[in-house]
């Protein structure tokens, strides 16, 4: 059995990030961790399309967009389901962070079948004692931003808090800045 400290902590997490964000809690941090972890679970049945480039091909193509989140436990990461949201925000109540792997997958229709794209592999750390959700990206060709990323997981944070009765956002974005650059993203 692993474990607790392991729960919700990828152990070989970047010292550096791609892209910070700043935020603020309406909510306490009990909350805000299983409010968290159930909207990133909600990530996991989203699919929508995008407009994005293709190898090989000159344009823009509509793609299909679809997203597995799995919740960090020291070297891997457990599928975002209702059992392992439920478990996530009876566990690390408090916890000081939390990781996320969220996996981004894309298909483009080619005659009358699908293709596969090269999916976006990315680490999220939400630090509730630094207020900072950090994201690392492991492979891809970043079609999807991480801002994007941030935006979308917060909107459906927001979303799952207003279905059990929270007025309001949970997370108030306060400043984006991505790491590889020195100015700030407004």
């Amino acid at each position: 059995m692993k474990k607790l400290s392991e729960v919700g902590v990828y152990s070989d997490f970047p010292s550096f990030a791609h892209f910070e964000v700043r935020f603020s809690l309406n909510t306490s941090v009990d909350r805000a961790v299983a409010l968290a972890a159930k909207g990133l679970g909600k990530l996991n049945s989203f699919k929508d399309t995008i407009e994005t480039s293709v190898a090989g091909h000159s344009g823009a193509f509509l793609v299909d967009r679809s997203f597995e989140v799995g919740v960090a436990e020291g070297l891997y990461f457990n599928y975002l389901d209702d059992e392992e949201v439920e478990r996530i925000g009876k566990v690390l109540r408090s916890a000081a962070s939390i990781d996320f792997m969220i996996y981004v997958s894309y298909k483009y229709r080619k005659g009358i079948r699908f293709v596969s794209l090269l999916p976006d592999r990315y680490l999220v750390r939400i630090n509730f004692k630094s207020s900072l959700i950090r994201t690392f990206q492991l492979c891809g060709m970043g079609r999807t931003p991480s801002y994007d990323i941030i935006v979308l997981a917060s909107s459906l944070i927001d979303t799952g808090a207003k279905d059990q009765g929270f007025e309001g956002v949970v997370f108030n974005i306060e400043s984006l800045e991505d790491s590889r650059k020195t100015e700030k993203i407004v």
